[in-house]
């Protein structure tokens, strides 16, 4: 992330709690929500699935950029796979053999 004049924030409208080292002024969020303010040389790191039921998206997961009001915002993304994910786009949806794939 790069630090951001105003706005740009990460908007978790599900979340209401957050467990932070980083300290206050990069977290916020009132009524349910969180927002993380991007900061230069940070990183936001959170699961999209339930621990319990790794199979189940978890709500809480859903995110949002806020608009950058004032001066540019940088970031990047990566996502970790629990499984081949492109042997299923590598095949038809009739095909039976993604269907019953299993690693």
């Amino acid at each position: 992330l790069s630090d951001v004049e105003g706005g740009g924030g990460t908007r978790f409208p599900e979340l209401d709690s957050v467990r932070d080292n980083l300290g206050t002024e990069s977290i916020s969020g009132t009524g349910g929500e969180v927002v993380v303010k991007p900061k230069l040389g940070r990183a936001v790191i959170w699961p999209s699935v339930l621990d319990a039921d790794p199979e189940q998206p978890d709500r809480r997961a859903r995110h949002g950029a806020d608009v950058v009001v004032k001066g540019i915002k940088f970031g990047a993304n990566a996502w970790v796979h629990s499984r081949n994910y492109k042997l299923p786009y590598s095949k038809t949806c009739h095909d039976e053999e993604v269907i019953s794939v299993t690693v």
